[in-house]
């Protein structure tokens, strides 16, 4: 399933948007190599820089939190870390036991589920928070 962007996901800040949308675009390339069999190289390679751009991005939005003196900024990088830890657990298991049916599974669930709900609930609020100040 790829993960589609829409106006109901953009928060309105340009920073945060722009980068969800890469996001979204590296999701999509690991779903695609997942479902087109590609071998456990190739998707540990795009896992890691699914990885490395999750961490840039959380920490540029964080950064942005700080700024604003946002209340709900330890709550949300607590989110940010247990997805992360998620994304990282996903890597280890496919370094162990390589890709099959359930990366796909694992990978709509811990990455596509979270996602989108993070940055419909929890992003969506920071924006929201920031058109008030």
């Amino acid at each position: 399933m790829a993960i589609e962007w829409d106006d109901t996901l953009a928060t309105g800040h340009q920073l945060i948007d722009t980068q969800h949308k890469e996001l979204f675009s590296r999701v999509n390339k690991l779903l695609t190599a997942c479902a087109e069999g590609h071998g456990r190289e190739a998707v540990i390679g795009t896992l890691a820089c699914l990885e490395d751009y999750t961490r840039k991005h959380f920490s540029a939005e964080e950064q942005e939190m700080r700024g604003a003196r946002y209340p709900e900024l330890e709550t949300h990088r607590r989110a940010h870390l247990e997805f992360i830890a998620s994304v990282s657990e996903l890597r280890n298991e496919v370094e162990k036991v390589g890709t099959g049916t359930y990366l796909v599974v694992s990978t709509n669930r811990v990455v596509v589920d979270w996602l989108l709900s993070h940055v419909k609930k929890r992003d969506k609020a920071f924006a929201e928070w920031l058109r008030t100040k």
